[in-house]
């Protein structure tokens, strides 16, 4: 076998493990259209990214006697779920992925002492991500057991 096929070979099955849809074209052994598909009715249907969240909210959930937060947003019409981002260095991030959540709220579990700011993102199926919603308002965790 050459190295060209075997390369032509990588190829196909990398494209179809990435849940791309091969179908050769009669006659034609160069001509390979590809066709994308859907994991789910959501994807299907969906032409752009979803619409991304918004009036995000951080509120304590109980300031003098817990140190979660509970974060809050408007309801995105056909959105499967929410991802929600949290940074703890400035508002611009760095932001990492620390829940999910398929209503309009999610509460953090127990936040160490510092300062926290949330973004949420709402999701169609596996591929589809909106953009991030703007940042929260910083939310302190003074003592393990204060919020602000």
């Amino acid at each position: 076998m050459s190295a060209r096929l075997r390369t032509a070979g990588a190829i196909i099955a990398l494209v179809a493990l990435l849940g791309f849809d091969l179908q050769p074209v009669s006659g034609a052994a160069a001509a390979w259209p590809v066709g994308v598909g859907a994991v789910n009715a959501g994807e299907a249907r969906s032409a752009v990214a979803p619409a991304t969240p918004t009036s995000v909210a951080a509120a304590c959930t109980n300031p003098l006697i817990s140190s979660t937060v509970t974060v809050s947003w408007t309801l995105v019409a056909g959105v499967t779920s929410y991802v929600i981002l949290q940074a703890t260095a400035a508002s611009t991030g760095p932001y990492v992925m620390v829940g999910s959540s398929s209503t309009a709220s999610w509460t953090s579990g127990a936040l160490g002492t510092g300062s926290y700011w949330y973004e949420v993102r709402s999701v169609v199926g596996s591929l589809w991500l909106s953009a991030p919603s703007a940042p929260t308002a910083k939310r302190t965790v003074a003592i393990s057991l204060l919020c602000a």
